[in-house]
């Protein structure tokens, strides 16, 4: 079985697109162009780095071929999502909110440890440029909020207030319609920062990043996850490249 390593590729490519729905779509469309079967024995360190590449060749296959007359097709679905080529945007991702290892997001993108590691220096230098945008805070430990708080004041984004429980957050984001929730996912009898955030947006057009020591929790494979996961113990880098990518990758937009 390749769930692991199928939610692995799901949770890229939500943060790849910045879109939940989205991300979940383009790979349910590439793994329905690919035979699963010879990936499930290989040697369980070979599954990752194949996986992302043989996807992102269907990705780009798609856009090669002739455009699809079949609207509701696997096939027009990639055709009219553009892969990402910005590679240093890529490698930011895997590394620094999934948490590759550099070696890992080099083999991925088959490019020499030196060429990745200069394309990951220069993503990060563009992550230090002043933010436009607003959050807020949902965490129930008021210190590390306010550490949070500040590293995304710190990025130019303006922090309209904190939440310490499902409730209040919702009230709070109500009032103020944020473009970013960072969110916490164990609020201790306050709920979850999960139920806080699918409630949220539900109504609300903003994109999530949860910060917690529960990931397992917020990956579960059903019909809500968000589009940005960050671990705690959590780096300031991760967190920074997380804000770039969701205030900086243009979403879809649906059209009626």
């Amino acid at each position: 079985m390749l769930t692991k390593e199928i939610n692995i590729l799901r949770q890229y490519l939500r943060a790849l697109t910045n879109d939940q729905l989205l991300g979940d779509e383009v790979a349910r469309s590439a793994l329905a162009e690919i035979s699963l079967e010879p990936f499930e024995a290989m040697p369980e360190s070979a599954r990752l780095p194949l996986l992302f590449q043989s996807v992102y060749e269907i990705w780009n296959k798609a856009h090669e071929a002739p455009q699809s007359a079949r609207v509701f097709s696997n096939s027009a679905l990639l055709q009219s999502v553009s892969p990402e080529q910005d590679l240093s945007r890529q490698i930011l991702l895997m590394v620094d909110v999934l948490g590759f290892p550099i070696q890992l997001a080099a083999q991925i993108v088959d490019q020499s440890l030196e060429v990745t590691e200069a394309f990951l220096d220069t993503a990060r230098e563009r992550t230090n440029v002043a933010l436009e945008g607003t959050a807020i805070i949902i965490e129930d430990e008021p210190l590390i909020a306010e550490e949070i708080a500040d590293l995304v004041s710190a990025q130019g984004v303006k922090v309209l207030g904190k939440a310490r429980t499902k409730n209040e957050a919702v009230a709070l984001a109500e009032r103020v319609h944020p473009d970013l929730l960072l969110a916490d996912y164990d609020l201790g009898k306050g709920g979850t920062g999960l139920d806080a955030v699918k409630e949220i947006t539900a109504d609300q057009d903003t994109v999530a990043i949860f910060i917690t020591a529960y990931p397992d929790d917020v990956l579960t494979g059903e019909d809500f996850e968000p589009a940005f996961v960050v671990t705690k113990p959590y780096r300031d880098q991760s967190i920074k490249a997380a804000l770039w990518q969701a205030l900086t990758k243009p979403r879809a937009a649906l059209v009626e």
